[in-house]
């Protein structure tokens, strides 16, 4: 499960979110958008520069909600002068969630940039700022190992919703998992989640007043990877769907 955990949360997941956000009714306000930590191999100038290479570009996303942004040809262009944009670092160590092999901390880099700078980088290539405060994507998710769906409980799942969360907080995504009671249990099934039913999962998600909302599926497959395949609800703007392999 913890393998998984790992596998959900790293690639296209929440690039797919992180692309989609929109107001809604539940928010919260995200710190420290303009800093990040990073693992560093070392603490020699090369990988300090590696680190801060990768730290520069998660706070673009972070601040513009898009993974997409990085292919923006004016942001691209500021890439490579990461290093010139920074203006706090220092070498710490990243605190993971329990999982069953690897470290549970690893050497990280803690990086800041002014914020200034990063939105007139993102101005001037027209891309968005997204504010603070931003909306809760709720998320309801299907389990499959072989045994048929089942649906993910923060509650009893605790390792994979604190994967998703840890994965979330680092992209400035307050994530919200339904409660999974009985009111829940009567509005929307396994069954329901794993198709994807929009219709059902909106029902479903109206007692949490949130307007982004996010179903997905994960089905182990013979080899042991993950097949996953995620669609964003937006209440007033229609369904987005992706499929992808973990």
């Amino acid at each position: 499960m913890t393998r998984m955990s790992l596998q959900i949360a790293r690639r296209g997941f929440f690039c797919l979110v992180l692309g989609l956000l929109a107001l809604a009714v539940r928010a919260e306000t995200v710190k420290g958008l303009y800093e990040a930590n990073v693992p560093v191999a070392s603490q020699d100038e090369q990988a300090r520069a590696v680190a801060v290479d990768t730290g520069f570009r998660q706070v673009l996303v972070k601040v513009a909600g898009s993974a997409g942004v990085l292919d923006n040809p004016g942001v691209a262009a500021a890439l490579p002068r990461a290093n010139n944009y920074l203006l706090q670092f220092y070498f710490t160590q990243i605190d993971y969630p329990p999982r069953d092999s690897g470290p549970a901390r690893e050497p990280g880099l803690h990086v800041v940039f002014p914020p200034r700078a990063v939105d007139d980088i993102l101005r001037r290539a027209g891309e968005p700022i997204l504010p603070p405060n931003r909306p809760a994507t709720l998320l309801w998710l299907t389990l499959d190992d072989g045994a048929g769906p089942r649906l993910l409980s923060s509650a009893v799942d605790t390792t994979v919703a604190d994967w998703l969360s840890f994965h979330a907080a680092r992209r400035a995504m307050p994530l919200l998992f339904p409660q999974m009671d009985i009111e829940d249990s009567a509005a929307l099934t396994p069954e329901q989640v794993a198709a994807l039913d929009a219709e059902a999962t909106r029902r479903a998600s109206a007692r949490y007043g949130a307007e982004s909302v996010l179903v997905g599926r994960l089905v182990r497959a013979s080899d042991g990877s993950w097949l996953g395949e995620w669609r964003y609800l937006g209440w007033q703007d229609g369904a987005h769907r992706a499929g992808s392999r973990r």
